[in-house]
């Protein structure tokens, strides 16, 4: 359990954050396939402007959110593979490479914000349906080339969840050679069902030019429950977790916990050295 703590320390602090800056610090009301909107949040009353707030939703948050899933796949991963000395050197590239692109994977769109009369009068071909409730002189339109946005967004997407794919199946196979057990697929599925699907439809509606109000405010409700629906699937999924969480409402001390199998080496320090 120690040499996972970090990278699950990471992952919960980055989930927490995603979570926070959806509903509280941000507070996006969004018009896809526009992408405008404007934010009803804290960061809005202490003067952080609507771009920076949308450039941190996207890279900071969702796509950190991402590195933060990665970097745990890969610490189990790292954790039981023989060749660890090669690996060390690969997984240092890989970490640097993974943050980069999630901070810089949107930078071109923040760096090309349109001017906002032109583009209200662009969006507004497009989408005629503004609620009334809406204020329009808060609507900021984030930007009118969907080339700066849709392009990146899927070059990254390729690239984290091609990782988010192939280092549960790398463990799941070191798990049947040295330990013949399998990993829960639930683990690989939760952060693919909860952040891919709603990202693909916001992608996808934004490309096509679909305008349905409901599903953007559901897709960021989704988005936004991200931490609660990861922390509820471990406690659920993962039977220490489930102990230990339960022995805390019964009011017990937590059982410490030992994996009880053979195994080819010894557990190294996960830390990226």
């Amino acid at each position: 359990m120690k040499s996972v703590k970090l990278s699950l320390l990471n992952c919960h602090f980055w989930s927490c954050f995603l979570d926070f800056g959806c509903s509280l610090l941000s507070t996006p009301y969004v018009f896809v396939p526009a992408l405008a909107g404007y934010p009803l949040g804290l960061l809005t009353y202490f003067g952080v402007g609507t771009a920076e707030q949308t450039y941190i939703m996207l890279s900071i948050f969702v796509l950190v959110v991402t590195v933060s899933i990665i970097g745990l796949f890969e610490n189990r991963f790292y954790i039981l593979t023989v060749d660890s000395r090669r690996w060390r050197q690969k997984r240092k590239f890989l970490f640097f490479l993974n943050h980069m692109a999630a901070l810089m994977c949107f930078l071109l769109s923040y760096l090309k914000v349109p001017d906002q009369k032109i583009a209200f009068e662009f969006m507004q071909q497009f989408v005629s349906c503004i609620p009334p409730y809406a204020d329009k002189n808060k609507i900021f339109i984030y930007t009118i080339y969907l080339r700066y946005v849709l392009i990146p967004g899927c070059v990254c997407f390729i690239l984290f969840f091609a990782q988010i794919l192939a280092f549960p199946i790398l463990t799941n196979r070191i798990l049947k050679e040295q330990l013949h057990k399998n990993m829960s697929d639930n683990t690989v599925a939760l952060p693919i069902i909860i952040l891919a699907f709603p990202v693909c439809y916001l992608g996808l509606a934004a490309q096509l030019w679909y305008h349905n109000q409901a599903l953007n405010n559901f897709s960021f409700i989704i988005i936004s429950s991200h931490g609660f629906f990861s922390t509820i699937s471990m406690i659920f999924l993962h039977l220490a977790y489930r102990d230990f969480t339960w022995s805390l409402f019964c009011h017990r001390m937590g059982s410490s916990y030992k994996l009880d199998v053979p195994t080819a080496q010894h557990i190294r320090p996960s830390i990226i050295t």
